[in-house]
């Protein structure tokens, strides 16, 4: 392995990129062991469904079936630590084509035993390996029919969009809640030496962001490192003055990757004339080393506070001129 900060460099604007892989030793235990027990789940969800008959307990079944094999899917793609969007969706989806070929086998094996077949916990581990069995029977208790609603038997095109329906929340339900639970951390900075995600370093100062004729040399100075320049911006006015913000993410380990992002936040007035937030990303993950990310932290405690930085440069400002005194008037 290529050394884990090989690409943080000690001076220099260079911004963190993120590596597009997965952990591939972890991949191989985590997947198959997640997509097993996606089978099991949907093995569950096959064999009760045959006894729910009202549509609505059905659809939560299925809902609640989808919402345990996203959680499967988010288990696999966090265990792997795969980061790539495309590779943790694919793995969600094919955890979920697990589940629904459980519910499969599982719906298949019990309509059989209702009927009189002789079906046992091997018999259906048979009929698991063997898809096109699989598929034939599916295919003529379609043509037949094996449940009804409403006094009417389901069968035909009417079961099999029901068939559809199901396939799809089985399969896009977990890559969904894969989706929006797990890989919004994919583009979180992550740290190659400790295989973790950087966290997030609060109480950071915040700067006056008002003049906005300042960014240009204020950038410069950050992508220098010189961050004590910050100092001289000095804090903003009041709480709803706009300001400038600094994340600063860190390993939790090791302390070594620290990426540095700054943005202006302001209140201004939308389309609808109401207030609402805004902020304009400035500088993003900046890689720094852990002495400049200490110095970083260490700006809160130096910058002053809002009255101090008033009265200084009231203190600063020149006297105003005095009116010449009145002459006086002497007594006749």
């Amino acid at each position: 392995m290529p050394d884990a900060l090989d690409y943080r460099p000690s001076f220099g604007a260079v911004h963190y990129k993120p590596r597009g892989h997965f952990d591939l030793h972890r991949a191989i235990v985590a997947i198959p062991t997640m997509m097993l027990a996606a089978l099991l789940v949907g093995a569950a969800y096959g064999a009760g469904d045959v006894s729910i008959r009202q549509i609505i307990f059905k659809g939560l079944a299925l809902g609640a079936t989808g919402v345990a094999v996203g959680l499967l899917a988010v288990g696999a793609n966090r265990w792997a630590r795969v980061r790539p969007p495309s590779a943790a969706t694919l793995i969600a989806v094919a955890i979920g084509f697990a589940a629904l070929y459980g519910s499969w086998v599982a719906w298949v094996s019990v309509i059989l035993a209702r009927i009189g077949a002789q079906v046992d916990i091997l018999a259906a581990l048979r009929l698991a390996i063997r898809p096109l069995a699989l598929w034939g029977l599916m295919t003529q208790m379609n043509a037949i029919g094996v449940w009804s609603y409403r006094d009417n038997l389901v069968h035909g095109w009417p079961l099999t969009a029901i068939w559809v329906i199901e396939a799809l929340a089985l399969i896009l339900i977990p890559a969904v809640f894969a989706t929006r639970t797990e890989l919004a951390k994919s583009d979180r900075p992550y740290c190659e030496k400790c295989r973790r995600f950087l966290v997030r370093h609060s109480g950071l100062a915040r700067f006056a962001g008002d003049d906005l004729d300042r960014d240009p040399d204020t950038i410069a100075h950050i992508e220098r490192r010189d961050f004590d320049h910050l100092l001289t911006l000095g804090p903003p006015a009041d709480e709803d003055a706009p300001y400038i913000g600094v994340e600063l993410l860190r390993c939790p380990k090791c302390g070594e990757t620290n990426t540095l992002s700054f943005r202006r936040y302001m209140l201004v007035v939308n389309e609808h004339h109401q207030l609402a937030a805004l902020s304009d990303p400035l500088i993003e993950r900046l890689l720094i080393t852990r002495e400049q990310a200490e110095q970083i932290i260490g700006l809160k405690e130096r910058l002053p506070k809002a009255a101090e930085s008033l009265q200084s440069a009231a203190s600063s400002a020149p006297p105003e001129p005095q009116p010449p005194p009145a002459k006086s008037q002497e007594g006749s």
